[in-house]
């Protein structure tokens, strides 16, 4: 008996000493993220409000367009590693108060200190790479993180401070050179990465910070289904990747993104409530158009109307765009059709106050064919008493819908939209801010 258990130490001190034999599978290293693509698509550009800025990314090139990549992740477990020595791979992305903003040491424009994050896992937007014909592309944006942080793009300042229980990322910082999220052990986020790519790309792949890369299939930029999809397991999988992408992009306020795909997927499913749901709030009923932004160049003001035409409909034959300016510090015998409410057609009102006062512009507006975005340029009515008026009380409000005729008897055809506009033409308020790549 004591012989059998002295050979057995002996084999299993054999076997400790000995390499493993040829073939053997190595000690898997620990994998730090659970990552799946939520949905990808490849559009002709990428919009986002942020506090009623645009932030646009446009490819410069005509053969390039954006990829979008939304991806749910959440890490395994916590990084325990001191905040200093987490952060340094962040030294030369990010600048020195965005970096003590994440380290805890500075609170967000004096308000409460950020929530402590010393074991949250770090991620950084840079170690999100699309591989496409074998060269790693990073991405140039991502959308804005849930939780509170800090938003330099492109040239803002924008804090934003959520109060109620820890949301799953504690504490972002994105600039335009990557973002930076700290992301507390076992929370599920959603990010979509923006990256600029051919237009005819088809396979990529995702190689998520130290994962093993993940493989990719895009389809093509103008794609559209051909009609109803049968009941299937692929079929459900593509509807739900475009119901993401729906609200996913309707969420950052970049409705063509949104239009697109929730009009493919009322093509696959007609039928289907939840997809009938999202059309509507893209396209309400009754609406042919979106004003999807108004900004201000010089005395002018620009609206961006995207036309959300189904291939068989038919376009109005003639459209105005009504501007509403409104102001609070302007006496109503100043301007134009005094009144302190703006009603809409679609029901919904802005109030301008006791004393406010508002007019109302009309210009013609040449409808687009589906999917296109035109332009149409308003310039800022200048009565004298007016212009004095808004110099005190610094911008104005521009409210502005489509219509079919220039009084309220016209029939709605858009949503309205809002932005802002100061008649002091040397202190302008830019509302857009565009990356071009």
């Amino acid at each position: 008996m004591r012989v059998n258990i002295l050979s057995y130490a002996a084999l299993l001190l054999a076997l400790s000493i000995c390499p493993p034999a040829e073939g053997q599978t190595a000690r898997r290293k620990p994998i730090y993220w659970r990552v799946n693509v939520a949905a990808r698509s490849l559009e002709p550009t990428y919009l986002e409000v942020v506090d009623g800025r645009e932030i646009a990314l446009a490819p410069k090139a005509a053969d390039r367009c954006v990829a979008l990549v939304d991806v749910e992740f959440a890490p395994t477990f916590s990084d325990s590693a001191p905040m200093d020595k987490k952060l340094e791979p962040l030294a030369d992305l990010l600048d020195a108060g965005l970096l003590e903003y994440l380290k805890g040491r500075r609170p967000a424009e004096g308000r409460r200190p950020p929530l402590p994050a010393h074991n949250a896992r770090l991620l950084v937007s840079t170690r999100v790479r699309l591989v496409v014909d074998g060269r790693e592309i990073a991405p140039r944006l991502t959308s804005c993180p849930d939780g509170p942080g800090w938003s330099t793009i492109p040239a803002e300042r924008i804090v934003d401070l959520q109060p109620g229980p820890p949301p799953s990322v504690l504490r972002y910082a994105r600039g335009d050179k990557c973002t930076a999220l700290l992301v507390g052990a076992g929370r599920r986020n959603t990010l979509t990465f923006v990256y600029v790519v051919p237009r005819d790309t088809k396979d990529a792949q995702l190689a998520f910070d130290d994962l093993d890369p993940q493989p990719l299939t895009f389809r093509p930029l103008q794609w559209q289904p051909d009609g109803p999809a049968p009941r299937d397991a692929q079929s459900a999988a593509l509807l739900r990747e475009l119901l993401s992408l729906t609200r996913q992009a309707a969420a950052r306020d970049d409705w063509l993104v949104a239009w697109r795909n929730a009009s493919r997927a009322a093509v696959l499913a007609p039928a289907d409530a939840l997809v009938r749901r999202e059309l509507a709030a893209v396209r309400p009923e009754g609406a042919v158009a979106r004003v999807l932004s108004l900004h201000q160049e010089g005395d002018e003001i620009v609206a961006s109307i995207l036309w959300m035409l189904q291939p068989s409909a038919r376009p109005p034959d003639a459209c105005v765009l009504l501007a509403h300016f409104a102001g609070n510090s302007i006496r109503p015998d100043d301007v134009w059709r005094g009144r302190s409410t703006l009603t809409f057609r679609d029901g919904s009102k802005a109030d301008i106050g006791n004393t406010g006062a508002a007019l109302t512009l009309a210009s013609p507006v040449k409808p687009g064919a589906g999917g296109q975005i035109t332009k149409v340029k308003v310039k800022l009515p200048r009565p004298p008493k007016m212009e004095a008026g808004a110099g005190m009380m610094g911008a104005i409000s521009v409210f502005a819908e489509l219509s079919t005729a220039e009084g309220d008897a016209g029939k709605a055809l858009s949503p309205p939209a809002r932005g802002t506009a100061r008649f002091d033409r040397s202190q302008l308020l830019p509302s857009r801010r565009t990356i071009f790549d």
